[in-house]
């Protein structure tokens, strides 16, 4: 059974993604990127606390790639595992909604 987090009887955010929001507020508050790639999520993707990812660095140019279609400026529709494919370099990169996914990947 999944935990929740719940806030005036609202659905809020799995206590995981809670904890792992604030491993990454934590650990790359001092970085400061000057690009940032977050796999497997639209850019204006939300935290599932209420924020954004995007606003976690706001000095940084902050892309998305994921493999569903989608017309955003900052957002790159391809597949991560053809090596084929360079969407170019980035000082930081974000798995924050692709790990769970990877038994997909044994298909």
């Amino acid at each position: 059974m999944k935990q929740r987090v719940f806030i005036f009887g609202k659905k809020k955010a799995s206590i995981h993604r809670v904890w792992q929001n604030k491993l990454l507020r934590e650990f790359t508050q001092d970085l400061n990127p000057k690009s940032v790639l977050n796999l497997g999520a639209r850019p204006e993707d939300a935290d599932k606390e209420g924020g954004r990812y995007v606003d976690y660095f706001p000095s940084a140019e902050f892309k998305s790639l994921d493999t569903r279609p989608h017309d955003h400026p900052d957002y790159f529709q391809g597949d991560l595992t053809d090596k084929s494919l360079s969407y170019g370099p980035f000082d930081l990169v974000l798995a924050m909604s692709v790990i769970d996914h990877g038994w997909l990947l044994q298909r």
